[in-house]
């Protein structure tokens, strides 16, 4: 039996730099429309000279929000404010807030939400 995706429910995503240390950052992440997963896909295919920006259009399109992320403050560390723009998409200062290092990693578990598993095969019953 197939099991179908529900795109409504949020998927809860820890970097793997993050695994095993005593409290992580949860990001909240959403399963992108089939198109929009297409296209990003198609635009971080191949190493393209602009892979940083579709990492960054991809975020917008499926961060959803995060717990227990903590930013430098002038009295050490606070927890990080999500918050969306008018678009429904994260602001530029949530953006800003997530080291580049990771936007990649974060993209790539939006992109994966969708994604076919290796041993389905296509048309087979």
């Amino acid at each position: 039996m197939v099991l179908g995706l529900n795109p409504a429910r949020p998927i809860r995503y820890v970097l793997l730099a993050d695994r095993g240390s005593e409290k992580p950052t949860v990001w909240i992440l959403r399963l992108l429309p089939p198109d929009l997963q297409a296209q990003f896909v198609d635009e971080t295919t191949g190493y393209p000279k602009d892979l940083h920006r579709a990492f960054v259009r991809v975020l917008r399109a499926g961060l959803r929000g995060w717990e227990d992320f903590p930013v430098e403050g002038d009295g050490g560390p606070t927890e990080a404010v999500f918050a969306l723009d008018s678009n429904d998409q994260p602001t530029n200062a949530c953006l800003q807030m997530i080291p580049p290092q990771y936007r990649g990693e974060l993209a790539g578990a939006i992109l994966a939400a969708g994604k076919i598993e290796p041993d389905e095969k296509k048309g087979s019953s």
